[in-house]
């Protein structure tokens, strides 16, 4: 009788072992997934601002170009004798 319930307590217990190693490897996976998941939402968001910020760049870069007294101006203000000097 003794020898039957340290069988089956041995069972219960190695049972137990290997319930509790499994749920630690499903846990690490699950955790690594969502590790790989937010990394690359992440990556994804900084590349789209990166574009929306070159897209925006460009934009106002053209604005400024259809400003013909802007570019009056920045002529004027390079034709200092401080740059002629460096030229």
């Amino acid at each position: 009788m003794h020898l039957q319930v340290f069988v089956a307590w041995l069972g219960y217990t190695t049972e137990k072992k290997r319930k509790a190693a499994r749920m630690a490897q499903a846990m690490n996976r699950r955790r690594e997934y969502l590790l790989k998941q937010g990394a690359t939402q992440w990556l994804k968001t900084a590349s789209d601002l990166t574009a929306m910020r070159q897209t925006l760049a460009i934009q106002q870069g053209a604005q400024v170009c259809d400003c013909p007294w802007l570019e009056i101006h920045l002529f004027y203000c390079c034709q200092t004798s401080d740059h002629q000097a460096t030229i």
